[in-house]
């Protein structure tokens, strides 16, 4: 009876002893934020954001947290490209001030350099660090008040966050620096026996931070503000090393979890704060930035126009004025149930409060006339009034009109297409755009030549062709790949679908030539008619299709009996049905 007794005490000891080890962290990971204060004005209010909510959020963070780490990857100066809220060069430096109060109220742990921070040139940086105290980092860069790295000590366990800085940028400010690679071995080794786990806060572009996790796995995570395609993930794992992403401008707050036991990290969750409308924003905060540096960072109001009063001071305030009347015709296909303007009549709404829109059908006598006057050859079609050059916001929406004397048009750009109107009927007859890399390309393709093969449509497949910019790798390999695809589509018509079908599978495998085994297609032939040119016009007609158009990114995109054209991003069997019976 005592052993069981010891026994039992022993089992309850070690149970609280083992819980004793094991210890949570929360790291809060900002990037990208290019000094952005305000909600989004044109967004849902469910997107938000803007400083004074994340500051809300950190604060409750903090109070019910006891391991919070806060930490900024770099880019939160204004201007440049890629700052959507940038008004000049004067305007965009007060704004990155007022925001790096606001940052230093909130209380960040470490901040890493990014190319935005020499936005304004090496002095306005040192400036700013000489004057703000923030806690940067950077173990590639020689700045007086950056250091490499911290060392953050938690209850049982100690983190250490290192920085580093894209060499490109450093090199056009003439800063010395030292190599990235040698930079982070020195560090490491330096403080590896110090800590228990590494954060790298990086700027590089995404090829090196990978480059960089296959050469540091002594680094748990990587943080990254640098250059990436829109299509990067926002986690990725390399060897071992998890490399996160943050939303851009921090409209929503990305936070990372750890459960660390004996100073390890057992498991990580990734977790998004929402910042919408509905949460509330820290006063405190709120009070060391301006109300608004112009009229598009004042609350929306229905019916009623915004104005930035003493714009970019602490004096600034929104006023709102009833707006004026603007009347917009629209050119449309009443009864077609999948033609939508609903998301062009919002952002024209979010600009223009007093928009009204007249829903006119293109069969009708008065559309007639206006799609034979203004030479219209594609729906839906806005008509708007010249008195919209009287709006203070004319500049944001006149990048997409088309002057007509008269009036102003909307451009496809604007407005998008869902119907061709002088396009010949070919009735049960789908055309299909595929960019091959599409994460749904394999369900979308097989949904469609099912349904195609069963209700008797005629399918024609298309291709979407990469853009100049971007990966040129990636590019060289997708029209080699494409390429291909034709070439059996010209040699072996018959098993063309199947082809893709089994290629769509894994796109980014090189089993291609087992496929074709497979199949009972020649590669030979394949590769004979690519190297003698006879593919190019096949190639060449493909483009120039999908380009008149209008088809120039990717997902996929349909053509329904020649007229009606709609990008998808998940198809089902009854929306396919009634698409093809309406017209």
């Amino acid at each position: 009876m005592k052993k069981q007794k010891i026994l039992a005490l022993l089992i309850i000891f070690t149970a609280v002893a083992l819980s004793v080890f094991a210890e949570k962290l929360t790291v809060v990971y900002t990037g990208d934020t290019y000094s952005s204060l305000y909600p989004c004005s044109s967004c849902p209010s469910y997107v938000g954001g803007g400083i004074a909510r994340r500051a809300s959020v950190i604060k409750n963070l903090r109070k019910s947290l006891s391991n919070l780490l806060v930490v900024d990857a770099g880019n939160f100066t204004a201007g440049g490209v890629l700052d959507t809220e940038s008004i000049n060069a004067n305007i965009d430096k007060k704004r990155t001030l007022y925001y790096i109060n606001a940052i230093s109220a909130i209380g960040y742990d470490a901040m890493g350099i990014g190319e935005a921070e020499f936005n304004f040139g090496v002095d306005f940086l040192k400036r700013t660090i000489r004057s703000k105290g923030l806690p940067l980092i950077s173990c590639n860069v020689s700045l007086k008040g950056v250091s490499p790295y911290i060392i953050k000590e938690f209850s049982g366990f100690k983190v250490g966050v290192v920085g580093i800085t894209s060499a490109s940028v450093l090199r056009k400010n003439s800063l010395s620096f030292r190599n990235y690679k040698k930079a982070l071995k020195d560090l490491l080794s330096d403080i590896e026996d110090k800590v228990d786990f590494i954060i790298l806060l990086s700027s590089m572009p995404d090829g090196v931070n990978e480059d960089i996790a296959r050469s540091f796995n002594r680094i748990s995570f990587i943080i990254s503000c640098g250059a990436s395609l829109s299509t990067y993930q926002k986690k990725k794992e390399v060897n071992g090393v998890v490399i996160l992403k943050p939303s851009y401008q921090a409209k929503s707050l990305n936070i990372l979890e750890l459960e660390i036991e004996n100073k390890h990290i057992k498991k990580y969750f990734l977790k998004k704060e929402s910042l919408s409308l509905g949460v509330k924003e820290d006063p405190a905060v709120k009070k060391v930035f301006p109300k608004c540096f112009s009229s598009k960072d004042c609350s929306h109001k229905d019916s009623l126009v915004s104005q930035c009063e003493n714009p970019a001071t602490l004096r600034a305030r929104c006023i709102y004025v009833e707006a004026k009347e603007l009347n917009i015709k629209v050119i449309t296909d009443r009864n077609c149930p999948f033609c939508v303007t609903t998301f062009t009549e919002e952002y024209i709404k979010k600009l223009f409060a007093g928009a009204h829109f007249e829903m006119i059908d293109y069969r009708s006598k008065e559309a007639q006339s206006l799609i034979k006057k203004y030479r219209i050859n594609s729906l839906p079609v806005f008509i708007i009034p010249k008195t919209i050059k009287e709006d203070s916001s004319f500049s944001r929406i006149s990048g997409f009109l088309i002057d007509e004397g008269d009036c102003f048009l909307t451009n496809k750009s604007l407005s998008g297409i869902f119907l061709f109107i002088n396009r010949e009927r070919l009735p049960r007859s789908i055309d299909i755009f595929i960019d091959i890399y599409d994460p749904n390309v394999f369900d979308n393709f097989k949904t469609i030549v099912d349904f195609c093969q069963h209700n008797r449509v005629k399918l024609n497949t298309h291709f979407i062709y990469p853009q100049s910019k971007g990966n040129s790798l990636k590019k060289s390999a997708a029209i080699e790949e494409i390429k291909r695809m034709l070439a059996i589509k010209y040699l072996y018509p018959e098993k063309f679908a199947s082809y893709l079908l089994k290629r769509f599978e894994d796109i980014k495998s090189s089993w291609w030539v087992n496929i074709m085994d497979e199949l009972g297609i020649d590669y030979r032939k394949v590769k004979e008619a690519i190297d003698s040119g006879e593919i190019d016009k096949v190639i060449n007609d493909d483009y120039d299709f999908s380009r008149t158009l209008g088809i120039a990114t990717g997902g996929f995109v349909m053509l329904v009996n020649n007229r009606y054209i709609f990008r998808v991003y998940k198809i089902e069997n009854e929306v396919l049905e009634d698409i093809i019976k309406y017209d």
